[in-house]
């Protein structure tokens, strides 16, 4: 019976710890639970803040780019108002510009004297060249003019957008958008992470990284918007100068066709000076191909290097 009763009491004393081992496994078992279902609840929240803050965003936004898009239509307005007398007045020059030249034709006409003499023929192709001199320069000031105008409206304009797109990222700023999110993180319960949170910690880390960068390229086109508006300007100034550069290289070639077409027409000359024009007018269709070939080139050039710059800037 004794023998028993200590064999009872040894089985107990080791029974015991092995007992209170397994209690305090529960309980941090029960607490790494409680902490993982607190984290799911702070990252759900953490999701939702999140998304309410991108709708209260997004009405913010509407607002304001309603507002803003009525002052940039004033603008417009007011420059479409300015082109129109800008027109009026090229039309005004062109017109009185024709008036004189045909003035000058009908001078040489009603001299029957002079009717295909050489020196008609002479006063006729210098009549030409400085009427299409004077038309090209009329039109070449009145797009100059416009094309100024066209450029303060858009500077008018971008300014007024480039407020907008700031007032939004302060908006977003306010709201938490432009800073990176904490990350909801499991600490040591027991001394130590178990493996499920130290993977919960990796992914935490680059769940933040995902939400931050999904927010940022949401923003991108208000943070972006001011240089591409830039860019935009410069690329219409390039563009304006480039399409004048090309036209005063064709009014030179086409005032040589004009003269050699109406010498062609006169009644002198021999039929070897008819065929030597003729090539020498041929040439200069080529040329003028040539031209227009060389322009088209560097305008899709233009363009693919404007599209490529774009492109890295968004990314």
């Amino acid at each position: 019976m004794f023998r028993q009763s200590i064999i009872l009491m040894l089985s107990l004393l080791f029974l015991y710890p092995a007992i209170e081992i397994q209690a305090n496994d529960k309980a941090l078992a029960a607490e790494r639970h409680q902490a993982q279902k607190q984290r799911q609840a702070d990252k759900l929240k953490r999701h939702r803040e999140n998304s309410k803050a991108f709708t209260t965003l997004r009405h913010y936004a509407r607002e304001l780019e309603q507002e803003y898009a009525k002052r940039t239509h004033a603008l417009d307005t007011e420059f479409r108002l300015k082109k129109v007398d800008l027109n009026a007045d090229r039309d005004i020059k062109v017109a009185e510009a024709q008036a004189d030249m045909q003035k000058t034709l009908s001078t040489v006409y009603m001299d029957p004297a002079a009717s295909g003499s050489p020196a008609a023929v002479e006063k006729i192709q210098n009549a030409m060249k400085q009427h299409a001199d004077r038309l090209f320069e009329i039109k070449k000031q009145a797009a100059q003019l416009e094309h100024e105008a066209n450029i303060d409206n858009a500077e008018k304009k971008d300014q007024l957008l480039d407020k907008k797109d700031e007032l939004i990222l302060q908006k977003a700023k306010e709201l938490g958008l432009l800073t990176k999110p904490a990350p909801i993180l499991a600490t040591p319960i027991g001394g130590k992470l178990t493996d499920a949170e130290q993977r919960w910690n990796e992914q935490e880390k680059l769940e933040v990284e995902k939400i931050f960068k999904n927010n940022e390229r949401q923003l991108s086109r208000y943070q972006q918007g001011p240089q591409l508006r830039q860019w935009e300007r410069a690329d219409m100034l390039e563009d304006f100068n480039l399409h004048w550069q090309k036209l005063q290289e064709l009014q030179a070639l086409e005032q040589q066709l004009t003269l050699h077409h109406t010498a062609m027409l006169m009644p002198t000359g021999t039929p070897q000076d008819h065929k030597a024009m003729a090539t020498q007018a041929a040439e200069l269709s080529k040329q003028r191909r040539l031209i227009e070939i060389k322009y088209k080139k560097i305008k899709n050039e233009n363009r693919i290097k404007r599209q490529e710059r774009k492109r890295q800037f968004q990314q």
